[in-house]
């Protein structure tokens, strides 16, 4: 089975630094603007290792960027709802803050929701920690 593996790039356009810790909140939405009903684990399968260790605390400065591994296993059985946008929520933003929009127009492969037998392992979407270094990634 295939894993869809990508980075997401988290960059502060404020003119004010702010502080990152931890892992972002992730929602894949279908085409009616619902989130899709994936699982999100901030620990990983067997197959893929994620940054070593507890997230660290960074100082995003103005215009700097922070990074996240996404990981899911490509469906076996697409149930054909697939995700059309992306929701981040950055660890240190503050309640009552909106989230980023992804849209996910035009990226293949696509997100799809899974059915059948090995659904509840193909519906899980692993999410790293935000590192301060798109090579602590791997």
């Amino acid at each position: 089975m295939q894993e869809l593996v990508f980075s997401l790039k988290l960059t502060n356009t404020d003119s004010v630094a702010c502080a990152m810790r931890g892992y972002p909140v992730l929602s894949f939405l279908g085409a009616n603007g619902t989130p899709l009903p994936f699982v999100y684990r901030h620990r990983p399968n067997a197959d893929f290792a994620f940054p070593a260790g507890a997230p660290r605390r960074f100082i995003l400065k103005p215009f700097a960027s922070g990074y996240v591994l996404v990981v899911k296993q490509e469906c076996v059985g697409p149930d054909g709802r697939s995700a059309t946008r992306l929701t981040v929520l950055a660890p240190s933003l503050q309640a009552g803050t909106l989230p980023w929009v992804v849209p996910l127009n035009g990226i293949r492969p696509q997100i799809f929701l899974c059915t059948g037998a090995d659904a509840a392992a193909e519906n899980v979407v692993a999410v790293s920690p935000v590192v301060p270094l798109a090579k602590d990634l791997y």
